[in-house]
């Protein structure tokens, strides 16, 4: 195809051969578009390009010359998929186990002490500022749990353990705020019975 193009290229129209300029030296026709397509050796490419079709000259070059794409966006590097190891799944169940100790067995402590308490008779002042403390270590726990828990999502995204831990604390979280909801309801029942009870009397 090369030695054909540096021979000079055929019309289409006529069929004259060996022209060498953007038209056809017997009837005039223009050079086919097709014919300029691509890269030629030694022939620059915007030679072929006919006046006034509204191609711009500049994006044309000689084989060889680097043409910038002004509309390119570059390829944003693809980060490579770490695999789950063995070790990996090893570390993640044990911050999976050390959470759970840290939500549901802290809670389990705070219910045998405060039964031990009751079972010793002490008086309710003590067991309610023993309990009241315990409480408020037991938030501090979950909280240490729940962090756990998305640490070892983040770093460890295929981890079973993990995905169940997650699910079992959203349980928590939508019993906990049900129980309130249905604790606060009853409170509010419970005084507008008092007062109703009051204002009869």
């Amino acid at each position: 195809m090369s030695d054909n193009i540096n021979q000079g290229w055929t019309c289409p129209q006529c069929g004259a051969g060996g022209n060498s300029g953007n038209f056809c030296g017997r009837c005039g026709a223009a050079l086919p578009t097709q014919n300029y397509a691509a890269p030629v050796q030694g022939i620059p490419l915007q030679n072929y390009a006919p006046q006034g079709q509204g191609i711009p000259q500049q994006n044309y070059a000689v084989q060889g010359q680097y043409v910038p794409q002004q509309n390119a966006v570059p390829a944003k590097p693809v980060k490579p998929i770490k695999p789950f190891t063995p070790e990996d799944k090893k570390k993640a169940n044990r911050l999976c186990i050390i959470s759970l100790i840290l939500s549901i067995g802290a809670l389990l402590v705070v219910i045998l002490i405060a039964g031990l308490l009751e079972l010793a008779h002490v008086n309710y002042e003590t067991v309610y500022s023993v309990v009241s403390i315990m409480s408020f270590l037991y938030s501090g726990c979950v909280i240490a749990g729940v962090v756990l828990m998305i640490i070892t999502r983040v770093k460890y995204p295929k981890s079973k353990f993990g995905l169940a831990l997650m699910i079992i604390y959203i349980v928590m979280l939508a019993a906990a705020i049900l129980l309130t909801i249905v604790a606060s309801v009853m409170m509010v029942s419970a005084c507008n019975e008092l007062i109703g009870s009051s204002a009869c009397s």
